[in-house]
């Protein structure tokens, strides 16, 4: 059994406003990760409470959190160059032995469109001057979409920092071929029919198992 250590944070919707998803919903996708990752004897922690935060400077969640598929908006980088901030530590930085968590309202492109429920920076991708936003996730409450997939977002972000690859991470779980992959992409085709355990092949739990080895520690 290795264990993985989860910090996570939750954005209010403004300072002093109503948190964008609870902590119950959220510990509810921990344990439903748990429960996929269990067949590779991956355990996931939470690393003291869930905080709940207010928006950092550079982060306005009105209109969303931009996001920018493949590269960083201003205000990812805003909210993810303060990985630790919230917790009183350092600024955290590749090599560490923890994956940052963020939960917020939704996210959108720079055309205004809707992206989808998650995104990830895995080390292999942010590294150089961009290190200190690597092993991040930014995270959506996927029941606020009637399209969800139950609540199998976290997980799925999980694989791509734990797989820590470059290459597409997707190539095992194209819909239509294996849509019971956790690595299904894109996941929400499924219509949420697919509902047990999404597995993981036995190529993804071999990177998975050897490419953040600095993430797995012993129980």
């Amino acid at each position: 059994m290795k264990v993985v250590k989860l910090h996570i944070d939750i954005l209010n919707m403004t300072a002093g406003g109503k948190p964008v998803i609870s902590k119950s919903a959220v510990k509810q996708y921990v344990a439903w990760a748990n429960q996929i990752y269990a067949q590779i004897g991956i355990l996931f922690e939470i690393q003291g409470p869930i905080h709940i935060v207010n928006p950092p400077n550079g982060v306005n969640l009105n209109n969303g959190l931009e996001a920018i598929a493949g590269g960083l908006s201003n205000e990812e980088k805003a909210l993810l160059s303060l990985a630790g901030a919230f917790r009183g530590v350092p600024a955290l930085r590749d090599g560490d032995d923890d994956i940052n968590v963020y939960y917020v309202n939704y996210m959108v492109r720079p055309n205004g469109k809707r992206s989808p429920f998650g995104t990830s920076f895995p080390a292999a991708v942010y590294n150089g001057p961009d290190d200190k936003y690597a092993d991040s996730i930014i995270c959506t409450d996927e029941s606020a979409d009637p399209s969800e997939v139950g609540g199998q977002t976290l997980a799925h972000e999980i694989g791509h920092i734990l797989l820590n690859s470059v290459e597409d991470d997707h190539v095992d779980g194209q819909v239509g071929i294996n849509q019971v992959n956790l690595m299904a992409s894109p996941g929400w085709q499924v219509n949420g029919s697919v509902t047990d355990s999404r597995r993981i092949t036995a190529q993804q739990a071999k990177a998975m198992l050897n490419n953040t080895k600095n993430l797995l520690r012993n129980p």
